[in-house]
């Protein structure tokens, strides 16, 4: 096991939670505070705000925003779209070649999709994510294109080798047969 990174600013991460790689070898990554104890209120929290960074290459550290409540996070197969959960839906922010983000904005409000934990991002665009009801698909456009229905909240899902999605379902994983592939890097 390496670490990598676990400061910013000489302040300890909250609880790193989801990631996702870019074509120029940096790590976009989120970071709420779901894995501490009492959670947003965790005496052991020492940064007063939940982020999303980019570790680059030279393994310096940038925040990209501090002002979300993220968790899950995910890429255009360009790279040049970074799309991130947040407690008021999804947003998306340009991402340069570089790895520099700009003009973020809301991709589905909250509204639309209800809740929202992890995402992928499909070889066509299309972003996997939880929300009521299950796991719904959402085209680049932002617009629902399809929903894997549930009985119970389904929390996180990946897009494997093999053809299926995986589905953390409560306290099973499910899978389900799927024409998408996932994004290489």
């Amino acid at each position: 096991r390496t670490v990598l990174v676990d400061r910013f600013e000489d302040k300890r991460f909250n609880s790193p939670n989801d990631l996702t790689l870019h074509p120029n070898g940096c790590i976009f990554f989120t970071d709420p505070p779901f894995g501490l104890l009492n959670v947003f209120n965790s005496p052991d929290r020492e940064m007063d705000y939940t982020g999303v960074f980019r570790l680059n290459p030279d393994n310096t550290v940038t925040l990209v925003d501090k002002t979300l409540r993220p968790n899950g996070i995910g890429l255009s197969p360009d790279g040049s779209k970074l799309y991130c959960t947040d407690s008021s839906g999804w947003v998306v922010f340009d991402v340069d070649k570089n790895g520099n983000t700009s003009n973020r904005r809301v991709f589905v409000p909250r509204s639309e999709l209800g809740g929202g934990d992890s995402l992928k991002i499909d070889n066509m665009g299309n972003m996997w994510t939880s929300s009521t009801g299950g796991i719904s698909i959402v085209n680049p456009q932002g617009k629902r294109i399809g929903l894997i229905k549930s009985d119970d909240r389904m929390a996180n899902c990946e897009i494997g080798e093999d053809g299926y999605v995986y589905i953390a379902y409560n306290v099973r994983i499910i899978r389900a047969q799927v024409k998408v592939k996932k994004i290489h890097r």
